[in-house]
């Protein structure tokens, strides 16, 4: 017979793996649809600037420790050393634009991060920016 002090520790123990399973699956959905959010958000941009699927090349997405969500594109038919960068800011559901100056090389490795493209060199782009939406200090606001 299984004393009443050892029933309790098993009752307290089974509950406390419960919570803590339950947490754990709660968060993994949590940031699971954080990412779906912003993926569809910037793919939504994406669309409203012409691009097509089949013509983005070289594609990154990622996270950065901020919460905020990355995707670098490579479009074809774009300056061979020019990609896009879109940015996701959760907390404010906005989407910013830039597009920067990255060697070829890189691109194809998936390494990102370059020069950023001035205002007036902005609009020589073969996909322009939307309106206001481009640089750090800009928004598109977009709701998936």
């Amino acid at each position: 017979m299984i004393s009443i002090k050892k029933k309790r520790k098993v009752i307290i123990l089974t509950v406390l793996i419960v919570i803590i399973a339950s947490g754990l699956f709660a968060s993994h959905f949590y940031w699971a649809h954080k990412r779906d959010v912003a993926w569809a958000a910037i793919n939504q941009y994406i669309e409203k600037q012409g691009i097509k699927k089949s013509d983005i090349k070289v594609s990154s997405f990622f996270t950065q420790d901020d919460g905020q969500y990355h995707r670098f594109i490579y479009v074809q038919g774009e300056k061979p050393n020019i990609a896009y960068e879109y940015i996701y800011k959760a907390e404010i559901r906005q989407v910013y634009f830039t597009a920067e100056y990255i060697d070829r090389k890189l691109i194809l490795k998936h390494e990102w991060g370059g020069a950023g493209l001035l205002d007036s060199e902005m609009n020589t782009l073969k996909y322009a920016p939307l309106k206001n939406s481009y640089g750090y200090g800009s928004k598109y606001d977009v709701t998936p």
